[in-house]
């Protein structure tokens, strides 16, 4: 996976999410273009792979080669933390 540069969510399965997001932000009907949700989904996976490399530098951190539940916790209280901040 990690020589291979295609998605790897399902395109099928994030658009039916966005959609279902923005049914409930807004009661306007609301259409999609096919390059919004690229975009969409673009943005997704890099921040979920920004995510489980902050999340594998606080296993290590640890002692761990593992990452567990914990590391994605705590990496989401910095970020969170942090964009408090800001």
């Amino acid at each position: 996976m990690q020589m291979s540069t295609d998605l790897l969510i399902s395109k099928l399965a994030l658009s039916r999410l966005v959609r279902e997001i923005t049914q409930t932000v807004t009661k306007e009907p609301f259409r999609w273009s096919v390059l919004a949700l690229g975009a969409i989904h673009e943005a997704v996976e890099a921040h979920a792979v920004k995510i489980f490399e902050k999340s594998q530098i606080a296993a290590i951190h640890a002692k761990r080669v593992t990452v567990m539940p914990k590391d994605f916790h705590h990496v989401h209280r910095i970020l969170h933390e942090y964009i408090l901040h800001m």
